[in-house]
Formats: structure tokens, sequence, C-alpha cells
């Protein structure tokens, strides 16, 4: 009883420790402020205690997601109002990141274009739910606050910005997320691996065709990468490697942003929409060819089958 105990106690403490530094990291490639930063530090570690304390409680399990919200929300339109120099909306995004649905609505995409109507429309109707669930969350937080949702809208723009910062903050995100998610000891240095090559991958396409189809040349880069992983090099299971790209390339914060904006600019909200369905749609695009092209190399070299959609089904 009392190992089983300090192992859950130990669970807890990487969850938490684990969820503060991934925030840190997101935090280090969005918007690198010394305020925002900390801030997020001090976000992260709050609500990876939420999430460590409702671990093994189901029935908080549900509202996890919108009470979180409402958490941060409170305590960063608390902070702006008592003269906090942080960027709200950037400040925002990165505690809230595991909660964001973007490997959700992205797969929703890729079963779409499979033939998979049922399970891809269940995936993005149940994908878009979240994001109304933590935008409800935020704009709650802010009510009781007394900041109004026009409010939401109100940044400032990153002070200095050192160019080694972002590329920081994927290592440093990347360890975040080995820990708070306990994954296998040998997946840090493939994990790390992937998150660079979508980062990379990313910004170069960013530069040359815009951020909403550059998740396309990201996800195309990592989707062959994480089962040549696998089932080449025998390291961890692909999902484990993946996912954490997912986060990175924030398909789902995207959408957080243009939910968030129509409850005060119904038309930037509108647009902003737009912008992350293409975005969502040209990640799963990206998924799709990489799969493609890795069931060629599979074909070709004899390597494991692949197991995304329907590609290499028989």
């Amino acid at each position: 009883m009392r190992r089983c105990a300090g192992l859950r106690a130990s669970v807890r403490r990487g969850v938490v420790f684990g969820h503060t530094v991934l925030t840190v990291g997101l935090s280090l490639v969005l918007v690198p402020t010394i305020p925002n930063v900390l801030t997020s530090l001090a976000l992260g570690a709050i609500v990876g205690g939420l999430k460590a304390f409702s671990r093994d409680r189901p029935i908080l399990s549900a509202p996890l997601s919108v009470v979180a919200a409402a958490v941060v929300s409170i305590l960063v339109f608390l902070g702006v109002r008592y003269g906090l120099p942080v960027d709200p909306l950037h400040v925002l995004v990165p505690p809230l990141v595991t909660f964001l649905p973007g490997a959700m609505l992205t797969f929703g995409m890729v079963e779409l274009a499979y033939g998979d109507m049922v399970s891809g429309s269940s995936r993005l109707m149940t994908g878009f739910v979240q994001l109304i669930l933590l935008a409800f969350g935020l704009a709650a937080g802010a009510a009781l606050v007394g900041v109004a949702p026009a409010q939401l809208l109100d940044t400032s723009r990153a002070l200095a910005e050192m160019p080694w910062v972002p590329w920081l903050g994927v290592g440093v995100f990347g360890i975040g997320v080995f820990f708070h998610f306990s994954a296998p000891r040998k997946a840090l240095p493939w994990m790390l691996l992937v998150l660079l090559v979508a980062f990379t991958t990313q910004r170069l396409a960013a530069g040359q065709f815009g951020n909403e189809l550059s998740g396309f040349f990201g996800t195309l880069a990592v989707t062959p990468l994480v089962y040549l992983i696998q089932q080449r090099f025998h390291g961890p299971p692909s999902m484990v490697t993946f996912l954490p790209a997912f986060w990175l390339l924030v398909p789902g914060s995207v959408g957080l942003l243009s939910v968030t904006q129509m409850l005060s600019d119904r038309h930037a909200g509108l647009d902003g929409l737009t912008s992350a369905i293409f975005a969502f749609a040209s990640i799963g695009l990206g998924t799709l060819v990489g799969a493609s092209i890795y069931k060629s190399l599979a074909e070709t070299f004899g390597l494991g089958r692949l197991q995304v959609g329907r590609v290499g089904r028989k």
C-alpha cells in the first residue's frame, strides 16, 4: 500500500513538473518576454496541480478544461489590472496547451479524407466543442474579474526577441512533455528530434507560404519520420513522438484564439476561424501525404506497416 501511494505521489509530481516545464517552453516559442515566461511558469504549475489533483477523480476530469481555463483567465486579467506587463492571449494559451484538441481536429480531417465519415465527423465535433468550452472558461474568468470580452484582444507585442530563444523553447517544451506524460525512458532524444524537425520545417515554410500552409510541410516531414523511428530504429511508439509535434504546430491554439475573438469581434473571429480551418486542413493533408511517402518506403524497403487512417491496411 505504501509503495503504491508513493508511486502515485511520484506520478503526480511528474505531472506538475512536466506541465510547468512544457508551459514555459511553449511561452519561449510564442512571445518570449520575461514577464510572459515567468507568468507562464506560475500558471503552468497551477494547471499541472489541477490535473494532478483530478488524476484519480473521474468526476473532476470532465469539467477540468473549463475550470482550468477560468482559473488561468482570472489570474491573468487580475495581473493585467494591477499592472502586470504581459500579452494576455499568448499567456493564456501555454498553460492550456494540453487541453487543445489539435491532434483530434487534424485526425478528424484525415479520417474524412479517407472516407471515414462517422468517426471523422465525431472527432471534428468533439474538438470544436472542446475549443468552445475552453473559450467559455476564458470568457467566464474575464467576466468574473470585470474585464469586457473586447479586452481579450488587447495585447502588447513582444519586446526585443533573441533569435535563439524559440529554439531553446522547443527543447524545454519537449522535456516538459516527456515528464508530464511519463514517456518511455529512451523516448526523449527521439521526441526532441521530431520537435526540431517539425519546428524547423514549419518556420522555413512560414516564410515562403504563410502560417496557414506551414503546418502542411511540418507534418509532411514528421509523419514518415516518426514511423521510421518506430519501425527502423526501434524507437518509441509513433504517437509518443507525433503528438508533441502537433502541439508545437499549435493548430488548436489558432482555433482557440479565433473562437475567443468571436466574443468581441465577430468578423475578426470568423476570419480567424477560417484561417484555423485552413491550418487544420493543411496539417491533415501533410499527414496524408507523409503517410503515403512512408507507405512507399515500406513497400520498397520492407519496413513495418503504417497505421494512420487507411494507409497500409489490407
